[in-house]
Formats: C-alpha cells, sequence, structure tokens
C-alpha cells in the first residue's frame, strides 16, 4: 500500500510539472505574440508601443494570432486599433 502512495504521490508531482511547463510555455508564447504585434505597429506606423500593449494582453492567443495578420495588412493605425476593439469586444462578450 505504502508502494502505491508513493506512486500516486510520483505521478501526481510529473503531471504538475507537465502542466507548468505547458502554462508557460503558453504564457511565453503570449507574450511574443504581444510584443510582435507591437513592434510590428511601430515599425510600419511609427506609432507608441504603449498604445496597444494593454489591450493585446487581454486577448486570446488565438486572438493575437489572428491579429498578427491584421498588423501586417491594415493601411492606418485607425484600422488596426477599430480591429483590436472590435476584436476586445467580442472576447468580452464570449465571457
Amino acid at each position: 500500500m505504502e508502494q502505491g502512495i508513493q506512486q500516486g504521490i510520483q505521478q501526481g508531482i510529473q503531471r504538475g510539472i507537465q502542466r507548468g511547463k505547458l502554462e508557460g510555455l503558453q504564457q511565453g508564447l503570449h507574450q511574443a505574440m504581444v510584443k510582435t504585434i507591437s513592434r510590428t505597429m511601430v515599425i510600419r506606423f511609427d506609432v507608441s508601443s504603449e498604445k496597444f500593449i494593454p489591450k493585446l494582453e487581454n486577448l486570446a492567443l488565438s486572438e493575437l494570432e489572428s491579429l498578427s495578420e491584421t498588423a501586417l495588412t491594415v493601411e492606418t493605425p485607425a484600422e488596426f486599433e477599430q480591429a483590436l476593439e472590435a476584436m476586445l469586444r467580442d472576447s468580452n462578450s464570449n465571457i
């Protein structure tokens, strides 16, 4: 019985470590996407990176992936901001 308890503890620890690694990886990817989108806007339109970062941080990774394409294709920062605001509204309505 003691051995079964030890095995259960070890399996629990391993699962926790794996889940922690996955969550850390997802968080790192999220931060990288926020930085990349912000940097794209700075390079393309010479806007302050601080303008978009707080809003971008509130989006899910899948939304950021979509928005990264938008940042590359819009004609103006205002167009990007409209897309960002629409995405934030959609994101908040799904909560």
